[in-house]
């Protein structure tokens, strides 16, 4: 897919002029593919349901890559129809997981096996690959945020210590 080529260009290039090492270049490089097929996947919504909603047709994925206090921060984000956090609070209680607090809730997004999707496609729907990027990105100490307002967009911002020993390698 052209989109993800270009993203990935973008972020190969960001991370060679930061001089980030080589583990946190190749761990972010594979999972841009798979943040990019979430955000089309998952969040765009189909022509009718924008069209109603007042949106064009075709929808918008937002992607940013930057540098910031040390960090790489890459913001993925789309003009789709938002999370229904109630859906996703009864998904996280069916799953066995808190959901008392909107950031249980959030996290659950991260948990494998939960979905906000009701039916499993090619490319999402199984509950797995917002659980990958999770693990990859705690793993290599970064941060995940999540902000989402129905109707409208979802963004993910993904903060990732630059340098290996940041991370507490030795």
């Amino acid at each position: 897919m052209r989109t993800i080529r270009i993203i990935k260009r973008r972020v190969h290039s960001l991370l060679h002029r930061s001089k980030a090492d080589a583990e946190l270049q190749r761990e972010i490089e594979i999972h841009i593919q798979q943040l990019t097929n979430e955000a089309m996947a998952a969040g765009m919504t189909e022509a009718e349901a924008r069209a109603a909603a007042g949106k064009p047709a075709r929808g918008n994925v937002e992607f940013r890559a930057r540098m910031h206090a040390g960090d790489v921060v890459i913001e993925i984000a789309d003009d789709g129809g938002g999370i229904d956090w109630e859906r996703m609070a009864a998904k996280a209680r069916a799953a066995g997981l808190p959901a008392t607090k909107r950031s249980d809730v959030e996290r659950a997004l991260f948990v494998s096996g939960v979905s906000t999707r009701d039916q499993v496609t090619d490319v999402s729907g199984r509950g797995v690959g917002l659980a990958a990027v999770w693990d990859a990105t705690v793993s290599l100490g970064g941060t995940v945020s999540v902000e989402s307002v129905r109707g409208r967009e979802t963004r993910f911002v993904f903060r990732l210590p630059l340098q290996q020993e940041s991370r507490g390698a030795a």
